[in-house]
């Protein structure tokens, strides 16, 4: 049919393409063509997504038409919905074309322009930034408390604090919600200094003899710590009588009592995750407890499990061990960051970062300066111009 002839046909085509006859699917056939001839004009993108959407929710649709729809919105920069559209084929029909060609796309990414001088990891979608000498709180879309803290830390729409010596509790919109009356403890302990991350609606508060634990409205617990980190599944690292063991969320019961000379923790000061820990034993080297109970070898140095792998450092490289303690991707890295949503960050020879998946492939290719973990779809990541993210179309 040539093309005019095809132009005049179209109202038939659609009229017969509406009814259910063993002649629809052919009059569909045509209007694919056609619209793909006419693909360039007005409204003939709608049709012939339109029309790839109804035959993909057919019983019997193949891969080829996933392909061609996947296909159709890589080459229009539409990545989140080609990858929809690969994950919903994979699905229906297993196609390994499918499975190709969304492994190729997965980790198609974007970087925004560096905006921060500094940068924490990610806490239930909220991350602590710096510019100049004060921190804020922001999402990768921006800034919700500004930099002005010396200190802050957020958690369910709750802040704390700290601007010099004075520790307060603050909502999104920066209004007071309860303040640390730290003169009542001054004698016991002298000065504040600082405060630690607020998780699990606790926070430690730094004096010059020691640390204590509050909730969120500063109701303290009674012991007084060497040191004390940050709370995750319900315990935190602390530092009693010059040894480290692992406490519950009361600042009194331990679960793993305090005998170490140290406990590996994140960024975050979080150590705790899938009942594991790993603890800096007397003779230098570090160890892996899984529920209290030393698991495989030692090392050198660690990172906290994340929900998934964890890096070990070995020999002077870095890998990879899952929770009973076997070695899953070889030691290879100059540094690396633990397994979170399937991709570990990891230092190559030329001190570049960039994310391997589990199978130790690179599917983000080094080029950043430093690097963090992902949570859901977004990581932050460093450049020459600042500290920024790093966000997975899926």
């Amino acid at each position: 049919m040539n093309d005019e002839v095809f132009i005049y046909a179209e109202p038939l085509l659609d009229e017969a393409a509406s009814y259910d006859t063993p002649l629809t699917i052919r009059a569909e056939e045509m209007l694919h063509e056609l619209y793909l001839k006419r693909i360039d004009e007005n409204d003939y993108v709608d049709k012939y997504i339109s029309l790839l959407n109804k035959w993909m929710t057919y019983e019997d649709t193949g891969e080829d038409v996933f392909l061609e729809a996947a296909q159709f919105y890589i080459e229009h920069d539409s990545i989140s919905d080609a990858l929809r559209i690969l994950r919903d084929g994979i699905e229906k029909t297993n196609g390994t074309d499918l499975k190709e060609m969304y492994e190729e796309n997965r980790y198609r990414h974007t970087v925004s322009s560096g905006k921060y001088d500094d940068i924490k990891a990610f806490y239930d979608g909220i991350i602590q930034v710096r510019n100049a000498d004060y921190w804020g709180i922001a999402t990768s879309g921006g800034l919700i408390l500004p930099c002005i803290f010396d200190e802050v830390s957020y958690e369910n729409g709750r802040a704390i604090v700290r601007q010099g010596n004075v520790i307060t509790a603050v909502d999104a919109d920066n209004n007071r919600l309860a303040l640390f009356h730290s003169e009542y403890l001054q004698d016991e302990l002298g000065s504040v200094l600082g405060i630690g991350n607020y998780s699990q609606n606790r926070v430690a508060i730094r004096f010059e003899k020691g640390w204590i634990l509050t909730d969120g409205e500063f109701n303290r617990a009674s012991t007084v710590f060497d040191e004390l980190k940050t709370f995750s599944n319900g315990y935190a690292a602390a530092k009693y009588n010059g040894k480290w063991g692992i406490v519950g969320t009361n600042g009194v019961d331990w679960l793993i009592e305090p005998t170490y000379e140290g406990v590996i923790c994140d960024n975050l000061g979080k150590c705790y995750s899938d009942n594991a820990v790993f603890v800096l034993k007397d003779d230098g080297q570090i160890a892996l407890l899984v529920n209290g109970t030393p698991v495989g070898e030692t090392y050198e140095d660690a990172k906290p499990f994340q929900g998934e792998w964890a890096a070990v450092k070995k020999n002077g490289k870095w890998g990879f061990i899952d929770l009973e303690g076997n070695v899953r991707v070889q030691y290879q890295y100059n540094n690396a960051l633990s397994f979170s949503r399937g991709l570990a960050a990891v230092q190559n020879e030329d001190g570049l970062w960039g994310y391997i998946n589990p199978e130790g492939k690179m599917v983000i290719e080094p080029e950043f300066l430093d690097a963090g973990m992902f949570e859901s779809s977004v990581a932050p990541v460093k450049t020459e111009s600042g500290w920024c993210f790093l966000a997975l179309y899926e």
